[in-house]
């Protein structure tokens, strides 16, 4: 039997639910960047309004399940960056195909609440086949969201962090690639802050194994004359906090126990056979104020030990300026830098140049190899961190 509550309740949901849609469409066409860095306060809306509105139908059947539906499986999809649509796009691309989509699922919603095309004025308000469906539902999306929502995070990550590094719902593992040109290697190496120590183990027994002649190693390090950075990401006690909670440990941490005169006599007999380390990076002095002042507040909040802290904290940055900093001052103009070594280094009687850097910096870096006439001649996966080990 036809009753104007039931389409004015559906045609608040359907009003709510659309302007959402449109709203969140549109944040996602306007973000300037790579949309992982933005806050989407669209997104946050329509997740509780839709999570509100599924409570809401478990009791009332007047709201449609043929739209609920949708629209909670677009919304998971949203809130996954748009998969399973960036396993082959970038994340971007994937959002706006989910937004659209839910702003078309809604905008027929809404339209079918006014015109009545969709037979809602003539739903039962209680309906027990409805109830028990809607549970039965509501139970199997909550379950299947969490896979689906790891899936989306792992998936877009790989989308920003490049090939040479490979997530999965196991391990995240680095990649290492060997290209050749006029018979001098270059071995890009995927690194992480922190990891596993056989890892880093694998790594060192592999810089200073036998060399087939002059191999020198560009290494990565920020320095900081000027005493800009906070002491704690200076001193190593800010990843070795972190590294400690996940069982991990820092990158170089033995080297930062030795003092300068075993430094010196360490790197004069790996000088003896053929091996030498330079460090092609920047001072933190070069990058400009706004990105020294961005970089310093990110580092400061993760000396705290409260994640709800650092998350309050990084709020306070956009999410343009926390792309800007990482991808043009502490990505482009850092890799700027190491290919001018580069290109002096390829100059030297040397055989192997090995670059072990940041994962993130390497997809870069191997294109302007390639354009340089670099061919590639293998690769290797290792795991830096596994999440179940044996």
């Amino acid at each position: 039997m036809s009753n104007p509550w039931k389409t004015s309740w559906n045609v608040l949901a359907s009003l709510a639910l659309f302007a959402s849609s449109v709203g969140l469409l549109l944040g996602d066409y306007r973000y300037p960047g790579e949309i992982l860095f933005g806050n989407s306060g669209g997104l946050a809306w329509l997740t509780v309004f839709s999570i509100l509105w599924l409570v809401l139908a478990v009791f009332f059947a007047i709201y449609p399940k043929r739209i609920l539906f949708p629209v909670l499986i677009l919304t998971g999809a949203r809130m996954g960056f748009g998969f399973p649509l960036n396993l082959w796009m970038t994340n971007n691309q994937a959002c706006l195909i989910v937004s659209g989509s839910l702003v078309l699922v809604t905008g027929i919603y809404f339209l079918g609440s006014i015109f009545h095309f969709l037979g809602l004025n003539h739903r039962p308000w209680f309906q027990l086949k409805h109830t028990v469906t809607m549970i039965f539902m509501g139970i199997s999306f909550m379950l299947v969201s969490i896979p689906f929502g790891l899936g989306g995070l792992v998936a877009s990550a790989q989308n920003v962090f490049g090939e040479y590094t490979r997530f999965s719902l196991t391990s995240i593992s680095l990649l290492e690639r060997v290209f050749i040109k006029d018979g001098k290697k270059v071995f890009l190496i995927g690194m992480m802050h922190i990891g596993e120590q056989d890892f880093y183990d694998e790594l060192t027994r592999k810089l200073q194994g036998d060399a087939t002649g002059r191999r020198i190693v560009l290494t990565e390090g920020v320095s900081d004359k000027n005493k800009i950075l906070p002491e704690g990401f200076k001193n190593g006690q800010t990843y070795g906090k972190w590294a400690k909670k996940f069982g991990l440990i820092v990158q170089n941490s033995t080297e930062k126990g030795m003092s300068e005169q075993e430094i010196e006599a360490r790197d004069k007999k790996w000088a003896k056979r053929g091996i030498a380390y330079m460090n092609a990076d920047i001072d933190v002095s070069e990058l400009s104020g706004e990105h020294q002042k961005t970089l310093v507040m990110i580092l400061k909040s993760f000396e705290s030990n409260n994640l709800a802290e650092i998350f309050q904290q990084t709020d306070l940055i956009s999410g343009p300026e926390m792309e800007d900093l990482m991808m043009d001052g502490l990505l482009k103009f850092r890799n700027d830098r190491l290919m001018e070594f580069f290109d002096e280094t390829i100059k030297l009687d040397v055989s192997e140049i090995y670059i072990p850097w940041g994962a993130a910096h390497l997809p870069d870096i191997e294109n302007r190899l390639i354009n340089q006439g670099f061919e590639k001649i293998s690769e290797e996966i290792r795991p830096v961190v596994r999440f179940w080990k044996r």
